[in-house]
Parts: C-alpha cells; structure tokens; sequence
C-alpha cells in the first residue's frame, strides 16, 4: 500500500506490490489468515480494532489486485464474527447485525457482478459446461482427474451450440472449475461431494464441541473458505490446507490418540510409515526439481531438447511417467528433438490424462511432420473448437493447407482469420493476419 501511495519505491528484488494476472492466491491468504486475528487478540482491548483493521486493509488490497471473490469471502467470515460478536446481547442488536450482514453480501455481490463482466461471462461458460458433466454422471462422477481429462472435450461440443459471439469470444483452456463443490461432484459425483461435506460438517462440530474457545474462529474459516471455494480455488495452495489442519487440530488428535491407546504395536505405525515414504517423497522432490529444468529450459532448439532428453528425462521418467503435464513436456521435448513418433506415443498419453488446447496443437504439430495432413487437420479442428477465440489453429490450418496447395480451403481459412472477433489483439494476432494478407495478395 505504502508503494501504492508513491510513499516508498518499488524494490527490484523484493516488490511487494504486482500485477497479479491470478489473483486466488492471495485470496486464499487473506480468507485464511482473517479468524486468526481475533484468536490471537481476543482477550486484548484492542481485538476489535485489530479484526476490523485487517478486514478493512485486505479488501482494500483485494481490490487493487480485482479479487471479486476474495473481497466477498472476507465479508462472509466479516458477517460471523459480527453476528457473534453483537447478537448476543440485545434484539435489537441482533438487527442491527443482519443489516449489516445483508448489506455486506449485497456489496460483495455488487463487486462481483459488476466489475469485469467479461470474466463473469466466461465463468457462465465454465460452469455451464462442468454442470453438463455432472449431468451425464451424477452419482459417482468421472473417476480422479475426471475434470482435467474431459473438460475441454465437453466445452468443445458445448460452444458448438452456442450462437453468442460474446461468448465464444470469452471462451478459453480451462484446467479448474473456479468452485471446490463442483469439481468434486465432477470427478466423484454426488455420492462423493456428499460424503467429503460429511466429513467436513462432522469435524466442524467435532471441532466446535472439543474447543469452544474457538468456536467463533473455527466458523469464521469455515465461512470465509467455504465462500470462497464457491468461485475460486483455495484448495490448490499450500496454505489454506495448513490453515485446515491447524483449525481442526483437536478432533484430529484426539483420534489419534485414542488409536494409540488402544494398541502399543499401533504407536509405531506412523513412524513406519514416515520412514518407508520418506524415500519416495525425495525422489519425487527431486524430480519435480528436475521436471522444472526441463520446462525453463524448453526451447525450439534441437541441440537443446536433445541434450534435456539425454541428460534430465530418464531421472523423472520413473516418478512422473503418470502425469499428464510432464507427459506433455517430454512430448515437446521429444518434438523439438525430432523424435516424432515418440512425441506422438507421449502426446497422446498425456491427452488421454488432460484434455488441453496445447495437447490437440502439439499433436496436429507433430502429425503434420509425419505428413499425416487429415490426422493433423482434425486436432487443429478440435484445437480450434476448444478455444474459440483464437487465432493459432486456424492459422496452422491455413499453413496446413499452403502445404497440400489446396487453394479453396486456404482462403475460406483466410478470411475466417480475418474475420474471427479476438479476445485480446495482442502482437501475435496482428503478425499472423499480417502473414495472410501477404500469403493471400490481399
């Protein structure tokens, strides 16, 4: 804020204020840290002035930063410490409390309705689309990794039925739903979305029954977080999972306590354990350190990929041979190395585990150098169909069909290009239009 406000200068090496293009993240910090600060404070003067003061300071950041959802999952944890910290007395403070409840959803709504409208219209589509899959498996779902295996197989087929230029416009590669509830009623149906909500109410009040001197912070996480879940992804860091345990420690402990009473040989369980996975949990740190050289080191270079396929690739194969990403990255690997038919092999391993934008285009890459024109044809197709408003497939189509010298279809292709609303005119949209108007004489 002090950066903000022009008062210091932005430090090179340690800058405090970013132009966050994902600001979840930091939603989900500030959603976390919020019940904290009455906790630590409550039997001070001041904890009244702290709590509001924080409140007041994140929603300001999170505003900065356009966090929509963030700014109402603070209201909503805001709302419970209001509502236990003035109901209680008086009926007419019990009023005064849902007034101010009210009023703080309907601004956080306000906010998120009616700032960029854009990305509440590709949200339409997200959710839409990942209703349509709950529908045609509503019990058990698609199995783990459902979602990122056929997410955009089924927003492919959604936007076909789709007349609305905005929409296709705001289309785009999609890897979450932007709500915890509906990605697990995704993958595990409502059977499992009904038993994970289980789970998580039994633990509140577990929680809430062993540590009443938390009651009020327990409820604020869960008000905070649960909003939250409903229009971001909380869950994906680090944090707000530490956030969970320490807020539903006692439970937790006290099972574990009981287990340990029961059986002397059970005590050593846990030990065990730690020390047996202990040795995967290492080779599996040092490939993702390994797996990230590969990634900042990709280049359109033989000479490179190659040395990578030598040298970094057989040390993760072993740890990571099941993850749709890193498949993906040695497919590229293996592409710029010029190993094609191995490419193609870990390309469609890796789509047959995440369904992505960049998968269809590096398997029409990959099959128009192996001179199989209608295999590459129907993954730039399907490439296309996926993310709408972009330029990429249909111009590798174009150049697809500058090869074949098939004329007809280079100018249908063409003026689609020059035609095709783009979401963001960006210096690569201007370049590939440039191109064909040079290739086209126009």
């Amino acid at each position: 804020m002090l950066q903000l406000c022009g008062i210091i200068e932005n430090n090179t090496f340690f800058e405090a204020v970013s132009d966050f293009d994902n600001p979840a993240g930091v939603a989900a910090l500030y959603c976390s840290s919020l019940p904290f600060v009455p906790y630590c404070f409550q039997k001070q003067r001041l904890c009244t002035i702290l709590t509001v003061s924080v409140y007041l300071i994140d929603c300001t950041l999170l505003y900065v930063i356009q966090s929509r959802a963030g700014i109402i999952g603070l209201t909503a944890g805001m709302s419970v410490w209001l509502f236990f910290k003035y109901s209680q007395k008086h009926s007419i403070r019990i009023l005064i409390t849902a007034f101010i409840i009210v009023g703080l959803i309907a601004a956080g709504l306000t906010v998120l309705f009616r700032s960029k409208v854009a990305s509440t219209y590709g949200r339409r589509i997200i959710y839409v689309t990942s209703l349509n899959m709950v529908k045609d498996t509503p019990l058990l779902g698609h199995g783990r990794d459902g979602f990122a295996r056929e997410y955009m197989d089924y927003q492919a087929e959604y936007l076909k039925t789709v007349d609305s230029g905005q929409l296709l416009l705001l289309s785009d590669n999609v890897s979450h739903p932007l709500n915890e509830y509906l990605l697990l009623a995704v993958n595990y149906g409502i059977c499992g979305l009904t038993v994970i909500m289980s789970i998580a109410v039994w633990l509140i009040v577990m929680t809430v029954r062993r540590w009443p001197d938390a009651k009020l912070n327990i409820l604020m996480f869960c008000a905070a977080i649960g909003t939250l879940s409903l229009f971001s992804y909380p869950f994906r860091y680090p944090l707000t999972l530490l956030s969970t345990v320490l807020c539903f420690r006692d439970p937790l402990e006290h099972a574990v306590r009981t287990i340990y009473n029961k059986s002397r040989i059970i005590r050593f369980i846990p030990a065990a354990a730690l020390v047996i996975s202990s040795v995967p949990a290492l080779r599996w740190y040092k490939a993702q350190t390994e797996w990230k050289e590969i990634t900042d080191n990709l280049r359109d270079d033989k000479h490179t990929a190659t040395m990578l396929r030598e040298k970094t690739i057989p040390h993760t194969d072993a740890v990571l041979l099941d993850n749709g990403r890193y498949l993906y990255s040695r497919a590229v690997v293996n592409y710029y190395a010029e190993r094609f038919d191995e490419s193609l092999a870990d390309a469609f391993s890796s789509r047959n585990k995440i369904a992505a934008y960049d998968t269809e285009m590096l398997l029409g890459n990959i099959h128009e150098r192996l001179g199989a024109y209608s295999d590459a044809e129907k993954h730039y197709f399907m490439a296309s169909e996926m993310c709408p408003s972009r330029l990429s497939p249909l111009y590798s189509l174009f150049l697809l069909y500058e090869r074949q010298e098939d004329t007809v279809r280079m100018e249908e292709t063409a003026r689609n290009i020059m035609e095709k609303p783009v979401k963001i005119m960006n210096r690569k949209a201007r370049d590939i239009r440039l191109q064909v108007r040079k290739k086209m004489y126009w």
